[in-house]
């Protein structure tokens, strides 16, 4: 979907090249021009990357329309009949928010003077990429005192008999899809395998989740596991936990039969498959032959210091391709972070100079189902490891006034603190607007606030956020 070209082939040494324009180069190279430094984005694609183009962005907004159409039929004193889905104008709103958001980058790329260019781009030395332009075919080499690599990831497809099928999905081909399936079938319960689950359930498909862990989101808390699966369940999914998939086999009529073992049934059919268990990276890809020996590389990512520096000096890495949570705010927070570590300003201290202030351990992480999902802070694995020193607070949704009202009252919010000292360490929170309110406890974390502190605070009534005050004055 290109829509603008911003180039100038003739001058082709910079001060830094960026290769990829999603979250973690497009952000990255506004930090490097609002620096005075001369910057190239070297993009193969679309600007805004899988985010923007093939997962944040349209999945939510594909989120947002389902979710009102089922709350349309659930909300008291709404009566609602022959209602429907329209997918081609669902899809055509998808175009449009991609393309709206795309053009917002590139008209900052022309004010900032950043030079972009589609092409497919190979890093041959330290300081050179060389490019192949999309329209023309043509052959350029780019010179970089820096380099930063956002090589990104794509979908990753289950090495399982049958899962080769061109019309076996994933979470990039379902989203553009113009009609909805019978019913669908999601093999992986992360966040992708959910959130899939939420827009079909919303329109009343039955779906089936296949999870090969204990529990659906096995990287997060358990008790927001176990809720999502009651509200889901509710709302027609089943879900199968514990389960390893064998096979899928397409019959005549283009359904698809998974068979797995570890549950009670040993297979499942429906219309659809979805894909949804992860993405990979390939960074090897990125380096020409010559070099690629010379960049640390493990399982298709790119190893980073801890100011994202390669293990060449002047090449730099972030986003997906280094492994890790493969987040869209990370991605972003790593790229400046990188960009900081390159140009440090000299008016500011050491270990002043980063967008995180060194720091890019404090992550967030959201799911956008209803209710929505946030946590940040101390992680599961680590709370069962600390606690005897950990103590936990919690508000049911179920007191709060805005959730009863709005009908959302099925989740909570979980503060873990330190017993000695009341700080705060980490937060759960699985309530509507939960995604909103997550940074101003990720706040609180960083600045070591007590639970005294955050009961302190004179919450707006009726508010979600009220909730954070309940928990913390428990």
């Amino acid at each position: 979907m290109n829509t603008t070209v911003l180039t100038d082939c003739g001058k082709t040494m910079y001060d830094l090249v960026i290769l990829g324009a999603g979250p973690a180069g497009y952000p990255a190279a506004f930090r490097a021009a609002a620096k005075g430094k001369k910057v190239a984005v070297i993009e193969k694609d679309a600007v805004g990357g899988v985010c923007l183009n093939s997962g944040c962005i349209p999945t939510k907004t594909l989120l947002y329309s389902s979710g009102l159409f089922r709350k349309l039929h659930t909300t008291a004193g709404i009566l609602c009949t022959n209602a429907e889905m329209d997918m081609n104008a669902l899809q055509e709103r998808r175009r449009e928010v991609i393309l709206q958001l795309q053009q917002g980058i590139l008209t900052r790329m022309q004010k900032y003077g950043i030079a972009l260019f589609y092409a497919e781009a190979e890093v041959t030395s330290e300081n050179s990429v060389l490019i192949h332009l999309q329209e023309s075919g043509t052959a350029i080499t780019l010179h970089a005192g820096h380099i930063l690599v956002t090589g990104g990831s794509t979908p990753a497809v289950l090495p399982v008999p049958g899962f080769d099928d061109p019309s076996v999905m994933t979470s990039s081909t379902i989203l553009e899809k113009q009609t909805v399936f019978k019913d669908l079938i999601i093999v992986g319960g992360g966040v992708i395998g959910v959130e899939f689950a939420q827009f079909y359930s919303d329109l009343g498909v039955p779906v089936t989740i296949l999870e090969a862990a204990p529990h659906i989101l096995p990287q997060m808390d358990i008790d927001i596991a176990r809720n999502l699966t009651a509200i889901l369940t509710k709302r027609g999914v089943t879900v199968k936990c514990g389960v390893m998939v064998q096979k899928a086999v397409k019959a005549a009529d283009g359904k698809f039969t998974v068979f797995y073992s570890g549950g009670a049934a040993d297979s499942v059919t429906a219309e659809g498959l979805l894909c949804a268990a992860g993405r990979k990276c390939h960074a090897e890809r990125i380096f020409s032959e010559d070099f690629v020996s010379c960049i640390k590389i493990c399982k298709g990512m790119i190893s980073v210091d801890a100011n994202s520096e390669t293990s060449v000096k002047g090449i730099y890495a972030a986003g997906d391709i280094t492994g890790g949570l493969q987040l869209a705010h990370k991605a972003t927070a790593e790229g400046l972070h990188a960009v900081d570590a390159m140009f440090p300003d000299p008016d500011l201290t050491e270990g002043m100079n980063s967008s995180c202030s060194g720091d890019l351990s404090l992550v967030p992480s959201c799911v956008y189902t209803d209710p929505e999902i946030a946590c940040v802070g101390i992680s599961p694995e680590a709370e069962k490891k600390n606690r005897t020193e950990l103590r936990t607070l919690k508000s049911l949704m179920s007191t709060n006034g805005k959730s009863v009202l709005e009908g959302a009252e099925r989740g909570f919010i979980k503060l873990l603190v330190d017993r000695k000292t009341e700080r705060l360490l980490g937060a759960r929170l699985m309530c509507t607007h939960a995604t909103d309110i997550l940074p101003l406890l990720e706040l609180a974390i960083k600045q070591k606030m007590t639970t005294r502190e955050l009961s302190s605070i004179i919450y707006a009534h009726p508010t979600i956020a009220e909730a954070v005050g309940a928990a913390a004055g428990c």
